[in-house]
């Protein structure tokens, strides 16, 4: 077994041997797979996937080198993303959506957002708050939300238990984003399957530079 104090003298030992002499080439363990699956989470760089292989490497005394060659690196990183491609597989085959191609900086008047899914609740769906930018950065005011906001269902209010929540949808933009107050909400029923839309009307052509949702 390997104490923490001999870790720590390893990782030193490593550290400066490397600086002075080329790395060594070692082979990935055969349980790379699993020590690579600890990147998934990982921004998929170089660097944050010989990170989180290194990490699990640490553990074992196998692990006292790590993995110190841009080829090791590169086989993890190519098993990390046939695990991440498998998965995505299995989630594009259980939830199917429309092809979305996002377009870089579109212009239109009227902004329809579909969703599709909830953070895990069945029956309901909700927003805090919209925000819209044009290309300059410029915040996009919705000043009359009556006239330019539909929500499809509308709120929660279309529920026969429901006549005067107020977790309408004009709260997505009365001000308050940053928020955990209901008040400053909208709900509304979540059928699966179903789209769910916010469509809003600009009321003249504006090329958005950003969308920021809370």
């Amino acid at each position: 077994a390997i104490t923490a104090g001999e870790k720590t003298e390893n990782r030193q030992q490593q550290v400066q041997s490397s600086s002075s002499t080329a790395p060594v080439s070692k082979p990935v363990a055969t349980d790379a797979s699993s020590a690579s699956s600890n990147a998934l989470n990982s921004s998929g760089t170089r660097s944050s996937v010989a990170a989180a292989v290194n990490n699990s490497f640490w553990k074992s005394a196998e692990g006292i080198q790590g993995i110190t060659t841009a080829a090791a690196v590169d086989q993890a990183a190519a098993a990390a993303i046939a695990v991440s491609a498998a998965l995505n597989t299995t989630a594009a085959a259980a939830f199917p959506m429309e092809t979305v191609v996002i377009p870089e900086e579109p212009t239109g008047r009227v902004l329809t957002l579909k969703i599709y899914s909830t953070w895990g609740d069945p029956y309901y769906v909700g927003l805090t708050a919209i925000e819209l930018f044009d290309k300059s950065g410029a915040i996009v005011r919705v000043t009359d939300v009556a006239k330019q906001v539909v929500a499809d269902p509308s709120s929660i209010n279309e529920l026969p238990e429901y006549s005067d929540d107020p977790r309408t949808i004009d709260k997505l933009f009365d001000g308050v984003n940053k928020t955990c107050d209901d008040f400053h909400m909208w709900l509304a029923p979540f059928t699966a399957g179903k789209a769910h839309t916010v469509t809003i009307d600009l009321q003249k052509s504006i090329t958005l530079g950003m969308i920021r949702i809370w």
